[in-house]
């Protein structure tokens, strides 16, 4: 399937519903990783699942497209729950199973910065030329499956657990949220690369979605024993005080130079924030980009920094985690100054 990765190919992929999508090379190990009655498929069709955890197993996909966009592409004959249309494991390549979230966005980030992303120093243009990717993933995604147990939960259970502090420990996997690390919702990265564009770290990225995928498999299979957990995990917080759009400001220290690499960098940083203290709902990033390329200059003309070439090429994950959190809310004000120590290592485009 030699197609060129652009917008319309990366949408015909990521954006269908209804099945999964196989991928099979013949030049390629195609590996046999998740039995039948494991894969999710199967069990979404063969068990009856909780409400609240299938909202949560969702809550990745359900920002890929806004209400209106959604009713486009949605055929008449669809029944059913609109949130729970895109299946978060939709794409299968050599037997390995990948994010529809994190791929999409994967692919959309080879399109970003001057320099082509390449494997063994040819550039990726056409799906094809991630073959060598594909085959790491796929021995990660592997290993990620098969050791989940092994590494993520029995290492960290008592010398005598009960059968909960296993569910627990599942449960804690697949909600818990390390900034920058490990979220089910929130974290996006795109290729990693090394200096010279080298993509790399295919068995890594694989073994962490094997890890995701073997843990919903195991909530999937034990539904009853979870229900109760997600219940409380999604029930509405206390409500916060929301900081109104002139007070953002006072929360925020004033540029420092210890803190900012340079004025610019300040700047950036108080456009986005700006940005997402005036919207009621969270952008998707690609409407972040879209915007940004919009508005180029919308900070300061003068100054001679193309905002959207300066984030989309130096902190792409970055600018996924301001769309997903409410600057307005008090209680993730420490979650905002966290991201701004990052800036710590930006410089002038």
């Amino acid at each position: 399937m030699n197609k060129i990765i652009n917008k319309e190919f990366i949408n015909s992929l990521c954006l269908e519903y209804g099945k999964t999508v196989n991928f099979v090379y013949e030049d390629l190990e195609n590996l046999k990783i998740v039995p039948n009655e494991l894969t999710h498929d199967f069990l979404l069709k063969n068990f009856l699942i909780d409400e609240n955890i299938l909202t949560f197993y969702y809550l990745p996909t359900n920002s890929l497209l806004n209400e209106s966009e959604l009713e486009k592409i949605i055929r008449p004959s669809f029944v059913g729950n609109k949130k729970f249309i895109f299946h978060p494991y939709s794409i299968n390549i050599c037997g390995a199973f990948y994010s529809r979230f994190d791929l999409k966005y994967k692919l959309d980030t080879l399109k970003i910065g001057s320099e082509r992303k390449k494997i063994n120093g040819k550039e990726i243009k056409n799906f094809d030329d991630l073959k060598p990717y594909f085959t790491d993933y796929a021995k990660g995604f592997k290993n990620g499956f098969e050791e989940f147990d092994n590494t993520q939960i029995k290492p960290f259970l008592t010398m005598f657990p009960e059968k909960m502090d296993y569910v627990n420990k599942v449960f804690e996997y697949v909600t818990k949220n390390l900034f920058l690390q490990h979220s089910w919702v929130n974290f996006l990265t795109g290729f990693s690369t090394t200096l010279d564009y080298e993509i790399l770290n295919g068995f890594e990225n694989g073994q962490k979605q094997g890890y995701f995928y073997r843990a919903w498999s195991i909530i999937f299979s034990n539904n009853q024993l979870f229900c109760s957990l997600f219940e409380k995990h999604l029930a509405p917080s206390e409500p916060q005080l929301i900081i109104q759009e002139n007070e953002i400001e006072s929360q925020i220290e004033p540029f420092n130079p210890k803190i900012f690499k340079d004025q610019n960098s300040y700047d950036l940083f108080l456009f986005l924030v700006h940005e997402y203290a005036t919207t009621k709902q969270p952008k998707q990033f690609s409407q972040i980009f879209h915007w940004m390329k919009e508005n180029d200059n919308s900070i300061k003309p003068n100054t001679g920094v193309k905002y959207q070439k300066f984030v989309l090429e130096r902190f792409p994950e970055m600018v996924a985690k301001f769309s997903r959190i409410d600057v307005r809310n008090r209680n993730e004000i420490s979650t905002l100054n966290e991201i701004r120590k990052r800036f710590n290592s930006l410089n002038k485009v």
